[in-house]
């Protein structure tokens, strides 16, 4: 860089060397000041783009959190219902020693045992 003296003396008393001098590192100055700038807007736009992703992933899984849980709800109710309708059939039954025993699977028709095991 140039001595303070330099930028703060009389352009009248600075040599035409010293002028041009000022003037060539002041193009420099405004070449790297552009770059920077357009760098910056770069960088800013990149910046952008990743909160808008941050903020769609965000809500997405929102979104699965609010239908796993509603499906955890719809489950329990299944489970209820399959249990209420296991101590209908074991009181209509009444005391048949030879049945199979009832639970929450055995009431279940074949096609949907496999499906609902994990859950019960």
């Amino acid at each position: 860089g140039y001595g303070n003296d330099l930028l703060t003396s009389d352009p009248n008393d600075l040599s035409p060397r010293q002028i041009q001098a000022l003037q060539k590192e002041l193009a420099s100055k405004i070449k790297l000041n552009r770059q920077l700038e357009m760098e910056l807007g770069l960088r800013a736009s990149q910046v952008e783009q990743m909160e808008d992703n941050l903020r769609l992933v965000a809500d997405q899984s929102k979104m699965i959190g609010v239908r796993a849980m509603e499906q955890e709800q719809k489950l329990l109710e299944i489970k209820k219902a399959l249990q209420l309708k296991t101590k209908q059939l074991s009181l209509y039954r009444g005391s048949k020693a030879d049945q199979i025993p009832l639970n929450e699977i055995t009431v279940l028709p074949m096609h949907l045992r496999g499906k609902f095991s994990e859950f019960l």
